[in-house]
């Protein structure tokens, strides 16, 4: 059961409010003029905007199932890239499994287990992808896959991804997202070409 959240830019600069998809599980809610109470969307008031939007969820307007989301270009198009990213992250995290290894060994990732909530994986675009993406002001997404809960959040060209043991949870009571406003230690991981 996954939980999206995309944001749309406002058509007016300093508006407060947004057009925005909340997508749970099978089912897609909309709201064009949902008022999100901040004029620029950020990572530190970010939280706060989550929890309006918790809020407003149960009112929004039904637009359709999933399977009719393709319609909708300007939405499912965000959630099946926020998808591809978590499982983009999770074969590189297997590919790099060996050097992660070899970093904990080292003790460079001794501040990943000390802070685990802080810990985070960014994953930086291209020019022309961020081009396609203009009009879209942040995706908040929450995909279970495997055992494993990913939160994936695109704000300002690059993709914050979290990761966290999902056995037990309930995906329909964890309304938790991660705070990623506040970075403490980065150090790369891979880099690719930029196409």
């Amino acid at each position: 059961m996954d939980q999206t959240y995309v944001i749309l830019k406002p058509s007016k600069f300093g508006a407060t409010n947004r057009d925005v998809l909340f997508r749970f599980g099978k089912f897609c809610y909309r709201d064009e003029a949902t008022n999100l109470g901040v004029k620029n969307l950020t990572l530190d008031n970010f939280s706060l905007v989550l929890k309006v939007l918790q809020q407003r969820q149960g009112s929004m307007p039904f637009l359709c199932r999933d399977r009719d989301l393709c319609h909708f270009p300007s939405f499912s198009k965000p959630i099946e890239d926020a998808t591809e990213v978590a499982q983009f992250v999770q074969s590189e995290l297997l590919r790099l499994e060996d050097k992660l290894r070899t970093l904990s060994e080292f003790g460079m990732t001794a501040w990943i287990d000390d802070d685990f909530g802080a810990f985070y994986l960014e994953l930086e675009l291209s020019e022309s992808y961020i081009l396609k993406c203009s009009k879209i002001e942040m995706i908040v997404a929450k995909v279970f896959m495997d055992n494993i809960l990913w939160c994936i959040l695109y704000y300002q060209g690059k993709y914050i991804v979290t990761l966290n043991d999902a056995a037990g949870e309930h995906e329909l009571l964890d309304t938790n997202f991660p705070k990623v406003n506040n970075p403490h230690k980065k150090f790369l991981l891979s880099e690719y070409k930029k196409t």
